[in-house]
């Protein structure tokens, strides 16, 4: 098994579950899909390693010490009778992944498995899969194609990791780690916290697992499935508002980091970030940006237009962060202005790519692809700040959506 604990898996999704069940969608029938960012030949064998994985989490449980932990770190937003009521008894139900996997052979006469992989049933059965899943395909698929001209063996990851680290100290950069949909593997992300702890770059972990082992602060907020399963139950014009106003009266003001770029920033600056929103809420977190500086400038003249000092506001990056100069780029450009933080993944946790530090190895996602709605499935997408980013399984949706917000 890599997933030991249903603690190993990003805080957003158990701040998303309780959100969901207390505004009463946690029965809405959600679907969602894998997207293969680029063509992959899975080695032989992938497709079952898999799957016996996937069936072994319908063992995973709560403990009473993991639930007194979720408490301690989250009472001032998720509530009691959430944790000690309903995730006590809170399983996963892996029979609703579907897996398919076809043998294939290419020009070489090479044979691999090529695989698709989707789910759908109650949002709230289903919300947290997406993290399970996406680490452990990571882990699966390094473990069957490890070559050690193209891999860095473990002591190698550490030197490097050693040397980065050293940079951020250097720098006085600190950040966020965000690295276990993205990991290489659970021991490559345990070894890059416990060397962040040592060199004293790590505010803290998305992870709870790693949250809880090492006594760390855990930070997150809520991820685009939000506003895409919004707009296919209120429309798209009216998600983002549905999305925050609700988050704010779940949660009462925590939580307060603003996700923008589902449909776009500049559709969220313009028609849904009011000023009542825009002070409640700490800040913003840019997350698809083609240009970050632009999206600063944005922010700035947003709260600034809105009466509000942007002092008192900040910025959290989370978007493909893959150098220290970046880091300490995007901690700097108009710092005194607007605060900052950083949610860095791939940088921190799947680094070992011989190529050089910051090749990844492996671009998937999961996406929310369908809801139903008043018995009516209804498509979703995600656009994003980068055309590039935009994802749904109707071409036509994401013309609509553009034409509906006038998205150029």
């Amino acid at each position: 098994m890599i997933i030991k604990s249903l603690l190993d898996n990003d805080l957003y999704f158990y701040n998303m579950l309780q959100f969901i069940v207390d505004q009463k969608f946690d029965k809405l029938i959600v679907g969602k899909e894998l997207f293969l960012r680029g063509e992959y030949k899975f080695p032989l064998g992938f497709g079952k390693a898999l799957k016996e994985e996937i069936d072994s989490w319908k063992d995973l449980r709560f403990s009473d010490e993991e639930l007194d932990f979720l408490y301690s770190r989250t009472k001032n937003w998720i509530n009691f009778d959430f944790i000690y009521g309903y995730l006590k008894s809170y399983k996963l139900s892996p029979d609703l992944i579907k897996l398919h996997i076809n043998r294939c052979s290419d020009s070489t006469k090479e044979d691999y498995e090529s695989i698709s992989l989707s789910y759908e049933g109650e949002w709230a059965k289903i919300i947290m899969f997406e993290c399970f899943l996406l680490a452990v395909m990571n882990e699966i698929y390094g473990k069957l194609t490890f070559d050690v001209k193209h891999v860095l063996n473990f002591s190698e990851i550490s030197a490097r990791n050693s040397n980065k680290f050293q940079e951020m100290k250097d720098k006085k950069i600190q950040v966020f780690e965000f690295g276990t949909r993205r990991r290489y593997s659970f021991e490559n992300q345990n070894l890059a916290i416990m060397q962040m702890i040592d060199y004293g770059v790590i505010k803290g972990t998305s992870n709870l697992y790693f949250a809880k082992k090492y006594d760390l602060p855990v930070f997150g907020t809520m991820a685009h499935e939000l506003f895409s399963v919004f707009a296919a139950v209120y429309g798209v014009e009216s998600a983002n508002y549905q999305v925050i106003s609700k988050w704010a009266e779940t949660f009462n003001g925590s939580l307060g980091v603003a996700l923008t770029d589902t449909f776009t920033t500049q559709s969220f600056l313009q028609h849904s970030f009011t000023r009542f929103y825009a002070k409640l809420y700490d800040g913003m977190r840019e997350d698809s940006a083609p240009n970050t500086d632009i999206y600063v400038d944005n922010a700035i003249i947003k709260y600034s237009e809105l009466g509000i000092n942007p002092v008192s506001k900040k910025v959290v990056h989370s978007n493909g962060i893959d150098s220290v100069n970046l880091m300490y780029h995007l901690l700097n450009y108009r710092k005194d202005e607007i605060g900052r933080d950083l949610g860095v993944g791939t940088f921190l946790t799947n680094d070992v790519s011989r190529e050089g530090s910051g090749k990844h190895l492996n671009s998937w996602v999961i996406k929310t692809v369908f809801a139903i709605v008043n018995g009516q499935k209804r498509y979703t997408a995600k656009l994003g700040d980068n055309p590039a980013k935009a994802t749904s399984i109707s071409d036509k949706l994401i013309e609509c959506y553009k034409f509906l917000l006038d998205i150029k």
